[in-house]
């Protein structure tokens, strides 16, 4: 992509399994400002050449430092109308038709989840709420003063969770839902990783 201005740049890597093309949708901003949103919008095609930039229309101004994630040929992200606000919308992207949707979002917390894909219907856009509370075996897997990042979701729609600090092993959670059952996976080959914590720390 050719500017001549300084802009900042964000770019996400999607799929179009109907057509079966690979695309790049990249926003840019001007470097300089303070209320910064996106202000172009450009999507190319790989693998058929030379990719060629097209300019692509977006009818609601936003901005996003978030990750995507890409389900059956649409890009979701969050974003905010602007840099000085939490994110107040999911950005929904059309791979093939290269087209921008936008889901309203209320709760002030939002800012601070993580998209996944578990076994939901994209097309209804309807809001729904769970509480999930993990097994009582859970605080004696993980430990009384541990914190659990998510990190991501797996093929049979296990949340995988990872403790935020890890000592002389690394170990993952896999959560699953329906059954509520948790289950600790040691990964084996990261002593190295953690003695080079330990001497960069002194």
């Amino acid at each position: 992509m050719k500017t001549r201005r300084r802009i900042g740049l964000k770019r996400f890597f999607a799929y179009d399994p109907f057509e079966k093309q690979f695309k790049v949708l990249s926003m840019t901003w001007p470097v300089h400002g303070r209320n910064l949103i996106f202000q172009e919008y450009q999507v190319p095609t790989l693998g058929t050449g030379e990719p060629s930039w097209r300019m692509v229309k977006c009818c609601i101004p936003h901005f996003s430092p978030h990750e995507g994630i890409s389900i059956n040929g649409v890009l979701f992200y969050k974003a905010s109308a602007n840099t000085n606000s939490l994110a107040s919308m999911i950005v929904c992207f059309d791979v093939r038709l290269e087209k921008f949707k936008f889901i309203q979002v209320g709760e002030s917390n939002f800012h601070y989840g993580t998209l996944i894909n578990y076994k939901e219907d994209v097309e209804k856009q309807e809001w729904s709420e769970h509480i999930y509370v993990l097994p009582a075996l859970c605080q004696s897997l993980v430990g009384p003063q541990h914190y659990l990042n998510f990190v991501g979701v797996t093929r049979t729609n296990e949340i995988v969770l990872s403790p935020r600090y890890q000592k002389a092993r690394f170990y993952v959670f896999y959560y699953n839902f329906e059954r509520n059952t948790l289950i600790r996976v040691e990964i084996h080959g990261m002593e190295e990783s953690f003695c080079h914590y330990k001497k960069t720390r002194i």
